[in-house]
């Protein structure tokens, strides 16, 4: 059966002052993507295709290396929203609570250069687009927990902060094709 696999990237290491954008994979997320890898080798993977952030970038490239050395793209589609002004929260419930605000009014520039609302139709927009290229094959895209709670979100039909909230560094998601259904979201591989 051909499927869809979302990836959540792997715990990044946060850098004060530096665009979230550009984040690299934290040395427990290197080690993270060996047990990630592990629970989705039964889904036959055949290509895995990144967004173009370096911590996407660095799982995906685990991910392929350890399900044995698959083809591996990029697409600059499937990036987090757009965020390089939002500000840094050393403080998590601030955090929390700006990521809430921005779900809540997605139409509403609140958070970075790009309304959550046009964030998930770029994202829906490049699965469209890279599933079309890919239809008899599972692929695997590998992104960022807000634009995959927001797409998962409007696929399920709840509030896309119940998805954000729970959402760990790596988790995924396993959608049936063509027509999307999340058959399966995995919050956390802590408790595997």
């Amino acid at each position: 059966m051909v499927r869809l696999v979302l990836v959540r990237h792997a715990a990044s290491q946060p850098q004060p002052g530096t665009s979230a954008h550009n984040w690299q994979l934290a040395n427990a997320g290197h080690d993270q993507c060996r047990l990630l890898a592990d629970r989705l080798r039964p889904y036959n993977i055949r290509h895995i295709i990144t967004s173009d952030e370096p911590k996407a970038v660095q799982t995906g490239t685990l991910l392929a290396s350890y399900l044995g050395d698959l083809p591996l793209s990029q697409a600059a589609d499937l990036r987090e929203t757009h965020r390089k002004t939002a500000p840094f929260f050393a403080d998590e419930t601030a955090f929390r609570e700006a990521i809430a605000t921005a779900m809540h009014q997605p139409q509403k520039l609140l958070y970075g250069e790009e309304t959550f609302e046009a964030a998930r139709l770029r994202f829906s927009a490049a699965v469209d687009r890279l599933t079309s290229a890919h239809p008899d094959e599972t692929i695997a895209l590998v992104s960022h927990g807000t634009i995959l709670s927001l797409f998962l979100a409007h696929r399920m039909n709840v509030p896309p902060y119940s998805i954000w909230s729970l959402l760990d560094m790596p988790a995924y998601a396993i959608l049936t094709l063509p027509d999307l259904q999340v058959r399966e979201l995995c919050f956390s591989l802590r408790h595997l």
